[in-house]
C-alpha cells in the first residue's frame, strides 16, 4: 500500500512543494517553469509505464485462462476432444487402426505436456 502511495503521490508532491519554495523564496519564474515541466513530464511517463505494465498483466492472465479453457475443452478428457473420439477405434478389430490410435495417443500426450507446460509459462 505505501507502494502504491509513493507512486501516486511522490510526483504531485514534488511539484506542490517546488511550486511552495519558488512561491516563498521568489524564484524567478523563467526557472521554476522548465523545472515544473520536466517534472510533470516524468510523472507522466511512470504513470504511463505503470498503466502498461497492468495491462500487460491483464492481458497475460487473460490469455492464461484462454489455454486453460482450450487444454480442458479439446486436448484433454473432455467429451469433444478428437482424442477421446480417436480411442473409439480401439474397438474396431483392425490392427492398422490400432496402430495409428496409439500414434494418436502419443501426439495427445505431447499436446497435453506442451499445453500444461505453456500454461505455467504464463
Amino acid at each position: 500500500m505505501a507502494g502504491t502511495i509513493l507512486h501516486w503521490a511522490l510526483i504531485p508532491a514534488l511539484l506542490t512543494a517546488l511550486g511552495a519554495a519558488a512561491l516563498v523564496l521568489n524564484w524567478p519564474v523563467e526557472y521554476v517553469v522548465p523545472s515544473l515541466i520536466i517534472l510533470f513530464t516524468i510523472g507522466l511517463i511512470f504513470n504511463v509505464i505503470g498503466y502498461r505494465r497492468n495491462q500487460m498483466e491483464l492481458s497475460s492472465l487473460k490469455l492464461s485462462q484462454l489455454a486453460v479453457y482450450f487444454t480442458r475443452r479439446f486436448s484433454g478428457n473432455s467429451p469433444i476432444s478428437i482424442f477421446v473420439i480417436i480411442e473409439g477405434v480401439f474397438n474396431i478389430d483392425n490392427p492398422r487402426l490400432w496402430d495409428w490410435a496409439r500414434g494418436c495417443y502419443a501426439s495427445q500426450r505431447i499436446l497435453n505436456d506442451w499445453c500444461n507446460s505453456f500454461i505455467e509459462r504464463i
